[in-house]
């Protein structure tokens, strides 16, 4: 466990850190992401070791009192808020209740706003189900080398603008593989194999 200040200033410890992720990337060791959706789901993630967790904002409270040191991302729909400012106000009330990332699928100037403010950004490529209308439905991502080339150059648009990690959804695994080792971008493999 790591003794750290969360985001409000409130002393804490974490079973993870920015810091330990980004250093783990690379070093073959995985660890469980989950989104639990209710403290049922919560306790069970806990009770079966799962290491990390992404939950709705609505949720940190509970996530606070049931896994008070587990590393915890929260976040919001893309919908969810009309204008950059709510957007960026949503993510600062977050991480001061206690998040240790904040998950947006908004513009790269609302993720590198929030870098640069101290706020670790996790974002998302490949199968994105919110957009999933835009291309055809929910498939896979990346099999074709328009689509890999796309992959690859909005994530590292994404490091270039600050973002520490993304959720890797429906992506082709040798391409998440091949892209995986050139970013220090770190991935969570959602269906896209074991390259996150």
């Amino acid at each position: 466990m790591k003794r750290i200040y969360d985001f409000g200033r409130k002393a804490a410890t974490r079973n993870y850190t920015v810091a330990d992720l980004r250093a783990l990337k690379g070093s073959g060791k995985t660890l469980s992401m989950s989104n639990p959706a209710n403290n049922e789901e919560l306790q069970a993630c806990v009770d079966a070791g799962i290491d990390l967790f992404v939950v709705g904002t609505e949720q940190l409270e509970d996530v606070r009192r049931i896994a008070p040191a587990h590393f915890t991302g929260a976040g919001s729909s893309w919908a969810q808020f009309g204008s950059d400012d709510e957007i960026v106000a949503h993510a600062y009330d977050a991480m001061r209740r206690g998040a240790d990332m904040y998950y947006t699928l908004r513009s790269f100037d609302v993720m590198e706003r929030m870098a640069s403010d101290g706020i670790p950004v996790q974002s998302h490529i490949g199968l994105i189900p919110t957009f999933s209308h835009h291309c055809g439905g929910l498939r896979g991502w990346g099999r074709k080398a328009d689509e890999a080339m796309k992959i690859w150059t909005t994530l590292k648009r994404m490091e270039d603008v600050g973002v520490f990690a993304v959720e890797a959804e429906c992506i082709a695994e040798e391409v998440l593989e091949a892209i995986n080792d050139k970013t220090s971008v770190v991935t969570f493999s959602l269906g896209s194999g074991n390259a996150g």
